[in-house]
């Protein structure tokens, strides 16, 4: 609905329209595009009456093309609203003077300036005033890209009132704590400077829910749309476990496993896991798409996914470019970036990633510019286990040459790779698990309560011994590590009271000979485990596909309750310093695995404190208060080998 304009007395009598007002410069606010998105301008305005030589409109302060063509415009906007320019020289300066700035968003904010500057309108009207839009010669406002991210701008500036083009209503009244003025011609907004009538307040709308309107009944996406969920999975019963951890901690994924095994279709259903968008969080993406065409409008509250093809370009996937523009880790910002094939991007883009992966943005510099691009991603990625990708495949015979899979391996490093918290080998399913109907859903079973801690491993019970000495296996371990127990030996195929998970044997896969790099013995370990699949689930109680969508849902929303109830701001893969501390202590035999895992495996200072945030997580998914051992045998395990066997 249009705002009406209500009449008032007039304040003051305006002068002629023709009169010039001899005095000094005046000051307006408004707001332009940069390469680092929408930037306040504050534009000042000084004529300096003559009476010969006509009227001259100089425009300084780095305007681009769009914005120095305005100054032909002028003269007949100003005339559609009943102004006209008097003989002499206006000087408009667009400041900061050393800021680029371009596009048609000053339009509106340059003629009241100009009208001010001519005494049409009280200076003080023009007062913590941001003014937004673009000026057809007939005098209409017309929204321009950049109007809500420049609201933002000013209320992050301390402004609180904006006038802007009544089509860009819809989103502004988004913005909490601004008072918005809509106009749709030039002569409305000088009549409410001028006092001859008052502009009523746009209300502001109810946060909450989708702030365009466009989700469903349950608030959860657009119309009609369905995030496809894990009940379309069929076993991978490991893959669906590692996805369930890394949307309830947010921890990064590497997906390891022969083609067709199911690492796309995982990747693919890891964003309907995730929490759906603030409306914060929903403003500050449509203030991007905003501002910059180049970037695609959220989809109501639903998390981006952004999954590039491995030939994106250096530029396409970090950045850069002549107007230093923003890549897919940028364009991915508040969801998921996925790259699938990762060995095939090229090393110098992967390598540029590993800064906004821990900082949250990219910084781009060139020599008259710098841009920072918001980048704070859930990275999930998917790699074969060599370059034909058979290798440890069951029933098929991997062709390349120990030299091929060395080269394969090398083309991660070890600093990239260490920044995935979870890496994880996808065994090839059988043919009776993907013709398995889909699952029932089944009722949350509260977590067992923990055992009584104790600080001697003589003392553990028959499966945590079990889950601890193939956690160890897993890490590597050398002869001369000390026995758990001879019962770690004996396969398990259910689970013990109060336990995280027991791993059976299928579930180690050819962990044991993670220092092995002879390829026959990797393969032949490959082809023994798969002969030994069981298809007992590890951390169901046996049940094969377990984790339905909403078993997933049910303890997602359990881990954030804890993560609330223990005053936790970030998600736990974000913890860092005083923060992991407070929230992931170790003590015990949590405590003392991690310590041995560190010396077998030679584990980074990253890599450590990685453990402890998957192990928090693991621990936050069975309602557990403290990270017990099982939780952190599991994080071993999860974390997996640092690289592709030779």
């Amino acid at each position: 609905m249009r705002p009406r304009c209500v009449s008032v007395p007039p304040r003051t009598q305006p002068p002629s329209p023709t009169q010039p007002c001899g005095r000094g410069p005046v000051e307006g606010r408004t707001a332009s595009l940069g390469p680092t998105g929408a930037e306040l301008v504050t534009v000042e305005a000084r004529f300096e009456p003559s009476e010969r030589g006509g009227t001259r409109v100089l425009l300084t302060g780095l305007p681009d093309g769009a914005l120095r063509e305005s100054r032909a415009r002028l003269p007949a906007v100003l005339a559609s609203a009943g102004l006209s320019l008097p003989q002499g020289e206006l000087h408009l300066n667009l400041a900061p003077a050393t800021r680029p700035k371009q596009g048609g968003l000053p339009d509106l904010g340059i003629a009241c300036t100009v009208a001010c500057a001519l005494g049409q309108i009280p200076a003080p009207r023009l007062r913590d005033l941001l003014l937004l839009g673009e000026v057809d010669l007939g005098g209409t406002v017309h929204p321009a890209a950049g109007v809500l991210a420049a609201t933002l701008a000013a209320r992050s500036a301390g402004l609180r009132t904006v006038m802007a083009p009544i089509g860009s209503l819809p989103f502004l009244r988004l913005v909490p704590g601004m008072e918005v003025l809509a106009v749709s011609h030039l002569r409305e907004a000088l009549d409410h400077l001028r006092g001859a009538c008052s502009l009523a307040a746009v209300a502001p709308r109810a946060p909450g829910g989708s702030i365009r309107g466009e989700s469903g009944r349950d608030g959860r996406g657009p119309a009609g749309v369905e995030d496809p969920g894990l009940d379309e999975v069929r076993g991978q019963d490991l893959g669906k476990r590692a996805l369930l951890v890394t949307a309830a901690g947010g921890h990064s994924l590497l997906l390891r496993g022969s083609p067709g095994v199911g690492k796309s279709m995982l990747a693919q259903r890891l964003p309907g896991l995730l929490p759906r968008l603030t409306p914060e969080e929903q403003l500050e993406l449509l203030a991007l798409a905003d501002a910059d065409p180049r970037r695609p409008s959220p989809r109501g509250d639903r998390r981006p996914l952004r999954a590039p093809h491995h030939t994106t370009s250096f530029a396409g996937l970090v950045g850069g470019g002549r107007d230093a523009c923003p890549g897919e880790v940028s364009l991915a910002h508040r969801g998921v970036l996925f790259l699938d094939e990762l060995p095939e991007f090229r090393r110098d883009a992967l390598e540029a990633l590993r800064e906004p992966l821990e900082a949250g943005e990219v910084r781009i510099a060139r020599a008259r510019e710098h841009a920072v691009h918001p980048s704070r991603v859930l990275l999930v990625a998917a790699m074969n286990p060599c370059p034909c990708g058979w290798l440890g495949h069951p029933r098929r015979r991997c062709t390349c040459t120990p030299a091929a899979r060395s080269r394969y391996a090398g083309r991660l490093s070890g600093p990239l790779l260490d920044r995935f918290d979870l890496l994880v080998d996808l065994e090839v399913p059988e043919a009776r698990d993907l013709l398995t109907p889909a699952p029932s859903a089944e009722p949350v079973e509260p977590a067992a309560p923990q055992e009584q801690e104790s600080d001697s491993l003589e003392q553990l019970s028959p499966g945590e011994t079990r889950v601890l000495t193939r956690a160890a296996r897993s890490c590597g371990s050398s002869s001369d590590s000390p026995p758990l127990s001879p019962a770690a030996a004996e396969p398990t195929h259910g689970r013990a009271s109060g336990q995280t998970c027991t791993m059976d044997q299928g579930s180690a896969r050819d962990h044991s000979s993670a220092r092995d790099h002879s390829s026959a013995r990797d393969h032949s370990s490959a082809r023994n485990h798969s002969s030994a699949r069981n298809h007992s689930s590890a951390w169901d109680n046996g049940s094969a596909d377990a984790l339905t969508s909403a078993r997933v849902a049910a303890l997602l929303s359990q881990a954030r309750e804890l993560r609330r109830a223990r005053g936790q701001g970030p998600l736990n893969g974000r913890l860092a310093g005083a923060a992991l501390e407070a929230s992931a202590p170790l003590r015990g035999r949590a405590a003392q695995l991690l310590r041995r895992a560190a010396l077998e495996r030679s584990l980074s200072a990253r890599a450590v404190q990685a453990l402890r945030r998957v192990a928090r997580t693991l621990a936050d998914l069975e309602g557990s208060p403290q990270i017990e051992p099982p939780h952190m045998a599991e994080a071993l395990f999860l974390h997996g080998r640092r690289s592709a066997p030779p």
